[in-house]
């Protein structure tokens, strides 16, 4: 997981989580941002951290939130 102050997402902005899975191909990787809609980017699920905390549930596990899910270049 990876934490931007950003309101968008770029493709640099997932560098890091895309380089990490390499090393550990069972994780899934996950971009938490400050906007307002969840996208994959690059692969990467991406999604703003209220949705996140929201969906936060006490067994672990994340539930899906509404919203368009697309790749963004």
């Amino acid at each position: 997981m990876d934490v931007k102050n950003s309101l968008t997402v770029r493709r640099d902005d997932v560098r890091a989580l895309k380089t990490f899975v390499v090393d550990y191909p069972e994780c899934e990787p996950l971009l938490l941002y400050r906007g307002a809609e969840s996208v994959v980017v690059n692969g990467v699920r991406c999604m703003p951290v209220n949705d996140f905390l929201v969906g936060l549930r006490p067994d672990g596990a994340l539930t899906d939130t509404p919203g368009a899910r697309h790749e963004r270049e």
